[in-house]
């Protein structure tokens, strides 16, 4: 019987126990590193004409110190007032109306819901994850699947209508999977509430919060891509995301390069020494631009190389000056 009651105790106190499920979230701001007062209030109150810029009444307005991880809740009251000049605005934030007129934002601070903000830690913990994932860490192409059409970064370097326009097309699109997939990761080990904070964290995320990728090939050569905007597509599930990224083909280092030829003209007294892969991909290169090669594997396609063309011996790549235009 002291059984049976106690494991009906035990099964009231999980019915009732207070839960974030079914909960919404509430208005976010960022105080980043804030240490003052009014420099949350501040926050809470931008936050509010940012998100509701003509509202009217009182909500609430959950304030995140995304360094420090910390969560302040403040009660904003908003109110307008049709008057033709700024009000004593002491204690109180305002924004003109372009119809006339001042809406007013004044925060309170107030006992922040402790589930709510739990949620708001867990899913900024999770976002924190994310950056440090999207930090410049290290991604090797085959973690992409591209090696077979991407083995070097230098296939990356060319104009756009080329193949290696449509090599960082398919990075494009891979990278984009890659980090849906890896938000996704984080996503799903947090319940409703911290996935609606996890989504609007990094949607607020300012393009500084992020750094992008380092992509790492077999024959050594390295290049950089800049992640410049990660945007929630509503109505196309909780976690997915479109990015925008930056491709920079002027980082490509590595094997023993001393630079890329990033213009044809580039290639006028180019020498490179080394990977025979390496020598490999920079006559894919010299091919996209148009430039002569002889030697093995070369056969002199690609008209008249803008006055210089390219030799192959083995392990080495020479290109020299042929005409008067260098």
């Amino acid at each position: 019987m002291r059984v049976a009651i106690g494991f009906i105790l035990l099964i009231m106190t999980f019915i009732f126990q207070p839960s974030a499920v079914g909960q919404s979230l509430p208005t976010l701001g960022y105080c980043d590193g804030c240490s003052v007062t009014m420099q949350w209030r501040l926050a809470a109150e931008s936050a509010s004409f940012q998100r509701h810029p003509a509202y009217i009444g009182t909500h609430y307005v959950y304030v995140v110190d995304r360094v420090g991880e910390t969560v302040q809740a403040f009660s904003v009251r908003r109110w307008f007032e049709d008057t033709g000049v700024i009000p004593n605005a002491a204690n109180e934030s305002t924004r003109r109306s372009s119809q006339g007129g001042y809406y007013h934002a004044d925060a309170v601070s107030m006992a922040a819901d402790p589930y709510v903000q739990q949620a708001i830690l867990d899913g900024l913990a999770a976002a924190n994850e994310i950056k440090g994932f999207l930090d410049f860490g290290l991604v090797p192409i085959e973690e992409l699947g591209l090696f077979a059409e991407i083995p070097s970064a230098i296939d990356l370097v060319g104009p756009d209508e080329s193949t290696a326009g449509m090599n960082r097309a398919a990075l494009r699109n891979e990278l984009e999977r890659y980090v849906n997939q890896s938000i996704n990761s984080a996503a799903l080990q947090l319940y409703d509430l911290a996935q609606m904070a996890l989504t609007q964290l990094l949607s607020d995320s300012s393009v500084t919060w992020f750094g992008g990728f380092v992509i790492t090939f077999p024959d050594g050569t390295t290049i950089r891509v800049n992640l410049n905007g990660l945007r929630h597509v509503p109505g196309a599930g909780l976690f997915s995301w479109a990015i925008e990224v930056e491709i920079l083909q002027h980082t490509v280092m590595g094997g023993g390069l001393s630079a890329v030829p990033l213009f044809p003209g580039h290639f006028s007294n180019f020498m490179y020494e080394g990977d025979i892969n390496i020598v490999a991909a920079l006559y894919r290169l010299a091919q996209r631009y148009g430039i002569p090669i002889t030697g093995p594997g070369g056969g002199g396609d690609g008209g008249d190389g803008d006055g210089f063309r390219c030799e192959i011996d083995g392990s080495r790549i020479i290109c020299r000056v042929t005409g008067s235009g260098y």
